[in-house]
């Protein structure tokens, strides 16, 4: 979990994210669990969602990054492997400016972003 944090930190500050969170995919391999990165009273929220037919289903199916223009900005989802193995993906809330220029500053491919 601390790892979590470290990462979604990263991409809070670099890409100026509004919003970020990492979705791990269950081990029925039927829905990603929403990790907070924010503590909860009692530990850790995780909001349990369905993968098929979601967005979240095409990126870490296919392993690509996934972008969408919003009202409040864009929303990007990047899928996130484990020694090759699809694992879950960051979903990543970011204000008006586009996300190709905060991509291009990464001066790193979406393929390349960080894993667990």
């Amino acid at each position: 979990m601390d790892a979590v944090d470290v990462v979604a930190e990263d991409l809070r500050l670099r890409f100026r994210a509004t919003e970020v969170s990492f979705l791990i995919v269950d081990l029925t391999e039927k829905a990603v669990a929403r990790l907070s990165t924010v503590p909860a009273d009692g530990g850790r929220e995780a909001e349990r969602i369905p993968l098929f037919g979601s967005v979240y289903e095409e990126v870490v199916r296919t392993q690509r990054l996934h972008h969408e223009a919003t009202g409040h900005g864009h929303r990007v989802i990047m899928p996130v492997t484990n020694r090759g193995m699809r694992s879950g993906c960051w979903n990543c809330s970011c204000r008006p400016t586009p996300a190709t220029t905060s991509l291009t500053r990464s001066g790193k491919p979406p393929t390349s972003w960080p894993t667990l």
